[in-house]
């Protein structure tokens, strides 16, 4: 399948913004009548929702006689709940997660997510709501939208279970939803692309590829969702120099199978992390903004693959900088499972510059990156110190001097000691 000089404007399915209708429910009062209207009529009607009718004390109650919130009596299997409305109690947080621990037809009593006593409500909320289904409520995507229904697609363009797909040369602008998804293929080619904006992801390459080349693309994310996606074990990737601007959650990378990302530009992709309620997007864990690295490495439990490691993953000669001081972010983190994992050759802008590899990573080399600043040490000796001891991590200051965090002393100019 070939697609070559093509232009794509408003096309694919519609599709809502993670959290989009969900944040304009619970934080209403900082949004306009347009957008606060946008949630009345569109969020999903399936979602648990009832109004706390009592005021003090651990005992909420609520009418539940349809049944539509579960009941519980062994706090040992909890079930998950947020609170909003006109004015949340005090003893409650606005849109965080809360922990029931008992409840019955009509009422339930909660505990906050990281543990402690009982909730008391002390009296002065008002018009307080509890909804329950958490992530069914954050990832409404596909609830109906005039004049298309969302539809179980996604992209201005998709192909799946394809050999030899190519797309070439193509402008996709403002998609609808996501805007090009190539999905479990194999001996793929997406090169000289242009895209502009989406409501939700960029390039997307899903499920199980195999040989997949993405080259010499422009892509500004309109501060959608990712500016990148490889996801569930997709096998032999090449992403080469391209141009990644302006997305909202980064890039996710989802357990390749041999990975390299090499002379990229990655600028301002962080923008969902923005505490400002028209740009960012808050977190259905929280209540806080969200907190989405420039790249991420995550697993799956797709089997087969759920249980073996997974790599090699190369990251070298890029630019990476998160386009602001006032984006909080890790510039990388690489979850459990990956082995032969190299960075070097990068330049790193913008705050802060914490790299995280979490516990069974092995084999990481880290070297001859610069912009890796000598006050981000402190912590980054802290995430080191986690992980195997095979790691290595040269440092590039702005002496150009050379040395690890964990083991002492290095040669400038040999990468192998």
């Amino acid at each position: 399948v070939t697609l070559r000089n093509c232009q794509f404007n408003r096309t694919g399915p519609f599709l809502w913004d993670y959290g989009f209708l969900w944040q304009r429910l619970v934080w209403a009062y900082e949004f306009n009548d347009n957008h606060r209207s946008l949630a009345t009529n569109y969020f999903n009607p399936s979602i648990p929702r009832a109004m706390v009718t009592n005021t003090m004390g651990t005992r909420l109650e609520f009418d539940n006689s349809a049944g539509k919130f579960p009941w519980i009596t062994n706090s040992a299997v909890p079930y998950f709940v947020w609170f909003y409305g006109t004015k949340v109690d005090s003893s409650l947080d606005r849109g965080a997660v809360y922990n029931v621990t008992e409840s019955d037809i009509n009422h339930i009593s909660v505990i906050p997510r990281t543990g402690g006593d009982l909730v008391a409500l002390t009296g002065d909320g008002e018009d307080m709501m509890v909804m329950t289904d958490l992530q069914t409520a954050y990832y409404t995507m596909l609830h109906p939208y005039p004049p298309v229904a969302g539809e179980a697609a996604h992209g201005a363009y998709m192909v799946s279970a394809t050999l030899g797909v190519n797309a070439l040369d193509l402008t996709i602008a403002e998609g609808n939803g996501d805007s090009m998804l190539i999905h479990t293929s194999r001996d793929v080619l997406v090169s000289g692309n242009v895209f502009l904006g989406a409501r939700m992801g960029a390039v997307w390459v899903g499920d199980l590829c195999d040989n997949v080349v993405v080259r010499n693309n422009y892509v500004d994310g309109g501060n959608g969702s990712r500016v990148l996606s490889v996801e569930k074990s997709s096998r032999n990737v090449v992403i080469a120099d391209n141009t990644f601007i302006n997305g909202g959650r980064g890039s996710w990378i989802n357990r390749p199978r041999g990975i390299l990302i090499s002379n990229n530009v990655f600028v301002a992709n962080n923008g969902k992390n923005t505490p400002d309620p028209y740009v960012g997007r808050r977190s259905w864990q929280n209540g806080g903004y969200d907190n989405y690295e420039p790249m991420y490495f995550t697993t799956h439990n797709l089997l087969p693959y759920a249980n073996e490691p997974w790599g090699p993953i190369t990251i070298v000669s890029n630019v990476m900088d998160t386009g602001s001081d006032l984006v909080p972010s890790n510039m990388i983190h690489i979850h459990d499972g990956a082995r032969d994992v190299h960075i070097a050759g990068n330049e790193f802008k913008g705050f802060p510059r914490y790299f995280i590899f979490n516990s069974s990573v092995e084999n990481v080399t880290f070297g001859y990156n610069s912009g890796i600043l000598s006050t981000n040490w402190g912590h980054f000796d802290e995430v080191v110190a986690v992980a195997t001891s095979s790691i290595r991590v040269p440092h590039e200051l702005a002496d150009n001097s050379y040395f690890l965090t964990s083991i002492p002393a290095v040669t400038p100019g040999n990468p192998e000691s």
